[in-house]
């Protein structure tokens, strides 16, 4: 692809980094509310990823599981009736 981020044609990011101006991106909206804390969208985008976390997601995406925090979870397990914790595969017990 880009090897910047605010560099590809088809990102919000050079909007964010006020590199241009983009009339179809609502800055105020509020799903941007999230990240209102950034002051450098380019620094901010080159920093490395957590590879803790970027592990958790890809077994959960791999396991068809939700991410997110323990709280929205377990809201989910109520609303779906399921499980939807990731839970390590263990041998059955001898009984």
């Amino acid at each position: 692809m880009v090897a910047r981020a605010e560099k590809y044609p088809w990102s919000s990011a050079a909007a964010h980094c006020q590199l241009k101006e983009d009339s179809l991106l609502t800055m105020d909206s509020v799903h941007w509310k999230v990240f209102e804390g950034i002051t450098d969208w380019s620094a901010w985008l080159h920093e490395e990823d957590d590879e803790e976390l970027l592990g958790i997601v890809r077994r959960n995406l791999q396991k068809n599981l939700p991410c997110g925090s323990e709280t929205f979870i377990k809201k989910l397990e109520r609303i779906s009736g399921r499980v939807l914790q990731f839970r390590p595969v263990r041998r059955p017990t001898k009984g």
